[in-house]
């Protein structure tokens, strides 16, 4: 199973805003080491106000 969370917000609409992502999973390949472990991978970023409203 993978849990994916998710999260945004902006300031203004249009404006600058910003979103994160956690994706979460048990590990189950062939790897002893990491077998049965909680994996999970942090992705945010951010994006910047645009000057027009019209996309190209």
């Amino acid at each position: 199973m993978i849990e994916l969370y998710t999260d945004g917000a902006s300031s203004g609409n249009p404006g600058p805003g910003g979103y994160g992502t956690i994706l979460r999973t048990i590990y189950t390949g062939d790897n002893e080491a990491f077998k049965g472990k909680l994996i999970e991978k942090e992705f945010s970023g951010g994006i910047e106000k645009r000057q027009t409203t019209e996309w190209s």
